[in-house]
This record gives structure tokens, sequence and C-alpha cells, in this order.
């Protein structure tokens, strides 16, 4: 797996989630964030911040810690104002 399998649609017949950001229905595998569209819209830096924070089964046990959820807030904030939604 490299650090860029998190973009990739994932297909309908495998478990996951619509991406995160305000709005959008294209789906994602489980353990990852948003669509490639929106996750290449997140600065790189909060970027690179989520990389760090996730932990891996996170999606499985629905126990983030709290600082992931504080920058995943924080990359959807700036994918809605990106998009001109805020």
């Amino acid at each position: 797996m490299n650090k860029f399998d998190h973009v990739r649609q994932a297909p309908d017949d495998q478990p996951g989630h619509t991406c995160h950001a305000e709005g959008c229905a294209a789906h994602v595998k489980a353990a990852f964030f948003m669509c490639r569209r929106h996750w290449f819209m997140v600065p790189a830096e909060l970027r690179n911040q989520i990389w760090l924070l996730y932990r891996p089964g996170q999606e499985n046990d629905k126990r983030p810690s709290r600082e992931y959820v504080e920058a995943m807030k924080q990359a959807i904030d700036a994918v809605a104002r990106a998009e001109g939604r805020r």
C-alpha cells in the first residue's frame, strides 16, 4: 500500500463510505477519508497531519483520536471554503 491508495475510488462491491466532503456522494474505501478530487483540495500540511494522526483500524472500531477528528473537521471546512460553501 502506498500513501496515495486512500484517494482511489472503492468499487461498489467493497465496504466503504461516501467522501466526507460536504455534498459529495463518491464512494471511498472504509479506511480513507475523501475521494481523490476532494483529498487534493485539502492543504498539504493538513493532509500530512491527517496521515500522522490516522490509526489503522479506527474505521472499524469507530474510535479515532480527538486530534484526528479535529483535523478531519478542519479538512472538511477547508474543502467547503475552496468550493465556496462557506
